[in-house]
Order: structure tokens, then C-alpha cells, then sequence
């Protein structure tokens, strides 16, 4: 399974409660843990995401990709860019995100500081 985790240079326009960020190695020792825990067997290929597009306009065998619904677009545009450069078409997974389910690291961070804040 390919991953990719933003990296450190692009969460710098990451305002909201910044303080919460994890470092980028600790952002992967999470995904680690937490794969290796429900998945024992799974191999993992772990990427920095420099930019939008990440390793999935670059790896012609990647066959699909998971996004947020705010995200969607953005998988698109990968497809476009792999077309342009002869490669297939990814299989496009939206994850509709929901206040019960949200993915968003900028929510989670938020909720972390509500709880932080006294009454």
C-alpha cells in the first residue's frame, strides 16, 4: 500500500492551533503503528507529499486512490496528469466526511483544543 503524509513544507500554511502538529516523523511512526496493528501483513510504502499530486503521477502500477470529499478535485487533476502521461486512470475512493467521521487534521486539532479550554 502507498501512502503519502504532507510534508513538513507544505503544512507550514496550516494555521489553525499549528502548536498540535505532529512532526512529519511522527506523523509516520502513527500510520505504522496503527496499520501494523490492524494489518500485520501489509507492506507499506510510505511517501512525503511535497505537492498535491505525490507519487501518484509519478507510479504507473498504483491502481487506486482514497480521497476526502474536499479532495476530490484534486484526484481528478491526477488523473488528467496521468492520462497526459500515458498511464491508467486511478480508481477514485471519496470518503464523504461526516462530523461523526472527519479526516480533516485541521477538525481533529480543533476538537483537541476545545477540550483543552476550560469552561
Amino acid at each position: 500500500m502507498t501512502i503519502g503524509i504532507t510534508s513538513q513544507q507544505l503544512l507550514r500554511g496550516k494555521k489553525l492551533h499549528e502548536h498540535l502538529l505532529f512532526d512529519f516523523d511522527t506523523r509516520v511512526g502513527h500510520v505504522r503503528s496503527y496499520l501494523g496493528n490492524m494489518f500485520p501483513s501489509l507492506k507499506l510504502d510510505i511517501h512525503s507529499l511535497e505537492d498535491a499530486c505525490g507519487p501518484a503521477i509519478t507510479k504507473p502500477q498504483l491502481q487506486a486512490i482514497v480521497v476526502s470529499s474536499e479532495t476530490l478535485a484534486g484526484a481528478l487533476k491526477i488523473n488528467e496528469i496521468r492520462k497526459e502521461r500515458g498511464m491508467s486512470s486511478l480508481a477514485i475512493v471519496v470518503v464523504e466526511r461526516r462530523d461523526a467521521v472527519i479526516l480533516s487534521s485541521s477538525f481533529i486539532r480543533q476538537q483537541l483544543h476545545d477540550r483543552s479550554v476550560p469552561n
